[in-house]
């Protein structure tokens, strides 16, 4: 009931099977949300009255445009689960990316291509995440105040590994840039400090996510991005490192 808003949930049957890579899957009072975290484990049915998948046509890179129409429309007191994609995938691609079709597809980037050319464009001054949607809430009016309970997180696997991963970055945000370095001397983003650790998403038997368990470490490499700048740092969300290996995963060569 939209009341200068409030949005209760009543969950209404909509069984959606929710089971794929590099996502996790939220169902809520008014809105739900998905990122990739997990692992193995047998999907999971959740009931709600819409499915939002993250794709090409339901994501934006950093920045909800208001020129753009709602990807999905619902009404006060309804519940939707909506998958959400991760800005980290191109740490690891082999374990983040490949495999899974709407993250293939949503980190499409052909070289030459510039931010606002790409799969899913990145205006400037935009920020960094990937984001599912905009939902549009019927009758929800300019200054009213959405109430949105997120009422279950479930991992969604990699079709093709059945497993999850997300990233820590280790950079300038936050501790580090606080308290400098060791010897006293300021921290600054030159290249060469900022470090990227995988991690496999562990889950109990019961299906909850219970820990994150870390697979390999790297410093963040110098990469030229498809646009044909160079980045010695971990500030352009949508470069795919070029790991020669799958690294802590199959140990295959990655192509």
């Amino acid at each position: 009931e939209i009341n200068h808003t409030k949005l209760r949930n009543r969950p209404r049957p909509h069984r959606r099977i929710v089971s794929s890579d590099a996502m996790l899957s939220f169902a809520v009072g008014a809105l739900g949300f998905s990122t990739l975290i997990g692992s193995p484990s047998p999907p999971e049915v959740i009931d709600t009255d819409h499915y939002l998948a993250a794709t090409v046509d339901t994501v934006r890179w950093g920045i909800y445009d208001i020129n753009k129409q709602p990807v999905l429309t619902m009404k006060s007191g309804e519940t939707v689960t909506m998958e959400v994609a991760s800005h980290h995938a191109g740490h690891d691609y082999a374990k983040m990316i490949k495999g899974d079709p709407a993250l293939e597809a949503i980190y499409d980037w052909k070289q030459g291509q510039t931010l606002l050319e790409k799969a899913v464009p990145k205006t400037p001054g935009s920020g960094v995440h990937i984001m599912t949607g905009p939902v549009e809430v019927e009758g929800a009016e300019v200054g009213d105040v959405l109430q949105v309970d997120i009422l279950a997180i479930d991992p969604r696997l990699n079709p093709e590994t059945g497993k999850c991963y997300g990233t820590n970055s280790q950079k300038f945000a936050g501790y580090q840039f606080r308290v400098g370095h060791e010897d006293g001397t300021e921290y600054t983003r030159d290249g060469g400090h900022e470090y990227i650790t995988v991690f496999e998403f562990v889950e109990t038997p019961s299906g909850h996510m219970a820990w994150g368990k870390p697979v390999s470490m790297y410093m963040f490499p110098t990469v030229v991005a498809p646009a044909g700048t160079t980045r010695t740092i971990d500030n352009m969300p949508g470069i795919v490192i070029p790991h020669p290996i799958d690294v802590g995963g199959t140990g295959e060569a990655v192509s």
